[in-house]
């Protein structure tokens, strides 16, 4: 596929044959598209066991907000996507249904008066970033698939199976890949 493919809001679906444990069965949103500098992005479908109340206890939410692995790089810093641009302000659009980061305050308040719910915003450690030509040259060698500009909002999928939901979105020869062990090397 060529290069135009590669745009914020594109989904990258890790082949199960080319990646690492780290991106095995990643489903990655892109966020930031910079030809010249290279591409940053998200894993969606990788829970941690932990919740933004065990980062900030001060918040005292009644309810769970999961935290992401978002991939390897920075793992020290929370990330956020969320819908509500008309709640958070100074976020990045990245496509007409998520948006990236914004006033942390103005999310906390949100959550803890319930104007914003789990549903609507997502929060990870650390992200995935390629320096200039890196995805490329692996989309190249067939360690990622792409699904230009998902129409479909991240908060609407599930995770349990996104992966295997992408993999049939794709089609074709990706659809013997459905049912292999999640550990090749096991089989």
């Amino acid at each position: 596929m060529g290069k135009h493919f590669l745009q914020k809001g594109s989904l990258l679906v890790a082949n199960p044959m080319d990646n690492d444990d780290y991106f095995n069965r990643s489903v990655v949103l892109l966020t930031q598209d910079h030809q010249k500098l290279g591409f940053l992005g998200f894993i969606i479908n990788k829970p941690t066991v932990f919740v933004l109340n065990d980062f900030f206890p001060n918040l005292n939410l009644s309810f769970d907000v999961p935290i992401f692995n978002g991939g390897p790089v920075d793992q020290k810093t929370l990330f956020f996507i969320h819908s509500r641009p008309d709640l958070i302000q100074n976020s990045r659009e990245i496509d007409p249904n998520h948006y990236w980061g914004g006033d942390l305050s103005s999310v906390f308040s949100c959550l803890k008066n319930e104007r914003l719910s789990p549903l609507e915003i997502r929060f990870f450690i650390g992200y995935t970033g390629w320096e200039k030509c890196q995805l490329e040259n692996e989309i190249e060698e067939k360690s990622w698939n792409i699904i230009p500009n998902s129409k479909q909002s991240i908060f609407e999928l599930s995770i349990a199976n996104l992966w295997k939901d992408c993999m049939r979105q794709i089609g074709g020869e990706k659809l013997l890949w459905l049912n292999t062990p999640q550990k090749l090397s096991l089989n």
